[in-house]
């Protein structure tokens, strides 16, 4: 089986405890730091985001250049956690719980109470 482009679905709860709404510049500009991240991927060659401010969802559509379904799976879990860290954000959900454990988020200029918790909701395939 050869390299193809798999469309991966994702869609996460962007919180922190002090809420985006006491900035909401900052959860767009976090996003876009997401963004740039993303787009340094060799393995993600397009995405999509989509976000809502009041009930801090984003909706991620990627599309990850893998060997197989389930490879592209992994790669794009591994694509956007490493994104999400070097924004300076935690994930949680994203990785095998053997894996979250053991990653942390790239130093910031994020205080303790401002530093966004991306948990997963969805990540799945589109067929």
């Amino acid at each position: 089986m050869g390299w193809e482009p798999f469309h991966v679905i994702t869609e996460f709860e962007v919180g922190r405890r002090i809420g985006w709404e006491f900035d909401p510049g900052a959860f767009r500009g976090h996003l876009d730091a997401v963004c740039d991240e993303l787009e340094a991927r060799e393995d993600t060659i397009e995405f999509r985001i989509g976000c809502d401010l009041v009930t801090e969802r984003v909706e991620l559509d990627m599309v990850v250049i893998a060997k197989s379904p389930q490879d592209a799976l992994e790669r794009a879990r591994s694509d956007l956690g490493a994104a999400i860290r070097q924004a300076g954000a935690k994930h949680e959900g994203l990785l095998e719980w053997t894996d979250e454990a053991k990653v942390r988020p790239h130093a910031n200029a994020w205080s303790g109470l401002r530093t966004p918790q991306w948990t997963r909701r969805r990540l799945e395939l589109k067929v």
